[in-house]
């Protein structure tokens, strides 16, 4: 049983200093992207949350694991994370669409972006292995800008129209083939993507576009609950 809290403890240490670590790349990424004054102001904000996740990572060596405390901590954490990471994708669009954005740096940033995601991704689903976190679905969104066309546009659209329907509830990680990240090869290779776009949601592959219907379908089917958009 001590071997057993030993590890968890450790995991959920582990936890806390990575997404430290993407907080600060993503810090990065936006003072490096952007000057508006409104992202200074973002950036300061996650100035704050870096220092508060890494007095958490303190935090998470003296508590019981044994209680819910220390999930109600990692919850929190994870929260964070996944608020940074929303702030960084967006940012990121934005500073692609600028008329002075450098295409070098962009495919740079967006590499980092992916990690995040992907860093994310992985501490999110092994978390859930020893903590009753809050109900949500996690979707990897697999697409290529140069060679997919119509159907990646479209898909990105549907699924953006999820985002808002359920909120931070539904957690979706875009994966551009097309960068030069050997991570998506792995991934793309473990489950087997060969059409484009895909979505993966609990380890089940979804290729081709999916509609609305269709993917309203496949988002409910994975929350444990009943969540009322999808009565």
């Amino acid at each position: 049983m001590r071997q057993k809290i030993q590890k968890r403890r450790y995991l959920l240490v582990f936890v806390i200093t990575a997404i430290i670590f993407l907080l600060g790349f993503s810090m990065g990424f936006i003072i490096n992207s952007q000057k508006s004054s409104i992202i200074k102001g973002l950036a300061e904000k996650q100035k704050v949350d870096y220092l508060s996740l890494q007095l958490q990572s303190i935090y998470m060596t003296s508590i019981d694991l044994n209680s819910s405390s220390s999930c109600r901590v990692m919850g929190a954490a994870l929260d964070k994370g996944w608020e940074s990471l929303v702030q960084s994708y967006d940012n990121l669009r934005n500073y692609k669409d600028s008329p002075d954005a450098d295409k070098e740096e962009i495919k740079l940033l967006e590499r980092t972006n992916i990690l995040n995601d992907i860093r994310y991704w992985f501490f999110l689903d092994k978390a859930k292995t020893y903590c009753d976190l809050r109900d949500s679905v996690s979707l990897l969104f697999f697409y290529k800008e140069k060679d997919c066309g119509t159907p990646c546009d479209s898909q990105s659209i549907v699924l953006e129209y999820f985002k808002k329907v359920f909120g931070d509830r539904f957690l979706l990680f875009h994966l551009n083939a097309d960068t030069e990240e050997a991570m998506i090869g792995l991934l793309a290779t473990r489950y087997n993507i060969t059409t484009y776009p895909a979505i993966v949601v609990n380890e089940k592959k979804f290729e081709g576009f999916k509609d609305k219907s269709e993917l309203f379908s496949i988002i409910c089917s994975q929350f444990k609950t009943q969540q009322p958009e999808c009565k």
